[in-house]
């Protein structure tokens, strides 16, 4: 077993000398710079889910001017990139106080699997609750969701038909919306 251990050691320190070499590093400071660098990942993903944010919150914004401009009922329905579920939701929420006599579908491709939130406004919130307009929109790629009446999440595996599963939630947004805009007009 000596000879074994002692080659074992050999492999370990060969290991450890091509470890320093590709960090930038000498075997006694190995530690500390992998420590470093660990926080210096840790610090770009920070800054990247902020631009993420950001970005996400700016194309909104146009988003939403468009909506309002476009009619009664202001109606966001887009797909965006989102670093993940959470980013998707805060973007649900921002529609949601922007559009409070609107609604919101939005879709993203993440990790490689669909995922959708579906926010909708109070004024709203009876006519197209949104659990029922999540469901609805995946639906036809085997998803499932579920939330609370002003704002659902669903999602599939199946993120490549994105496209499709947006104009199934435009569509039955705009089927259950035709009571309410039959409503506003005067007659």
């Amino acid at each position: 077993t000596g000879t074994l251990a002692y080659g074992r050691a050999e492999q370990d320190r060969a290991l450890l000398r091509e470890i320093a070499s590709q960090v930038g590093s000498s075997r006694e400071d190995l530690a500390g710079r992998i420590a470093a660098l660990k926080e210096e990942v840790r610090a770009l993903k920070e800054a990247q889910a902020k631009q993420s944010r950001q970005g996400l919150k700016a194309r909104l914004e146009g988003l939403i001017e468009e909506a309002l401009r476009a009619g009664d009922t202001p109606i966001v329905i887009a797909e965006v990139a989102a670093q993940g579920v959470e980013e998707l939701r805060e973007a649900g929420d921002w529609i949601r106080q922007k559009l409070p006599r609107g609604a919101g579908m939005l879709a993203a491709s993440i990790g490689g699997k669909l995922s959708v939130v579906a926010s909708v406004g109070a004024d709203l919130k009876g006519v197209l609750p949104a659990p029922d307009w999540a469901k609805d929109a995946v639906s036809i790629v085997d998803g499932k969701g579920g939330g609370k009446p002003e704002q659902a999440v669903a999602g599939a595996r199946d993120a490549s038909r994105l496209k499709e599963v947006l104009e199934r939630g435009r569509t039955f947004a705009r089927e259950r919306l035709k009571g309410v805009a039959a409503e506003k007009r005067p007659g």
